[in-house]
């Protein structure tokens, strides 16, 4: 007979007899890692999207973290109060652009700091 489970396993395990897959049973309680207090770079929220014919407008998003907007991150990048991370592939167009989330964070400590 198959084995059907395995422990510690994440993926489906195929089982031979019915050509199906069947999703392992954690056998033991495996210890969780301390998550971050929050990550060391995250993207740039999404631009908002004009209206079109009969669909209304989209608003822009801010990030989860600060609730700043993505213009308001090329701006502080523009007066050097943080740089901006991109990654793109060679011979590419586009990337993904991030976020330092210290220096984010930096920046608004001194803001809060000079505002007291």
């Amino acid at each position: 007979m198959p084995i059907l489970f395995r422990k510690k396993m994440s993926a489906f395990i195929p089982c031979r007899e019915r050509r199906s897959f069947v999703m392992p049973v954690m056998t033991e309680a495996e210890p969780t890692a301390q998550a971050a207090p929050h990550p060391e770079c995250y993207r740039l929220p999404k631009p908002g999207q004009p209206g079109r014919k009969g669909k209304p407008a989209k608003p822009a998003q801010v990030d989860p973290y600060f609730g700043f907007s993505r213009s308001f991150y090329y701006e502080g990048e523009k007066r050097g109060y943080w740089r901006l991370v991109r990654i793109r592939g060679e011979g590419k167009d586009r990337g993904v652009t991030l976020i330092p989330y210290a220096d984010v964070a930096a920046f608004v400590r001194k803001q809060v700091e000079a505002n007291e």
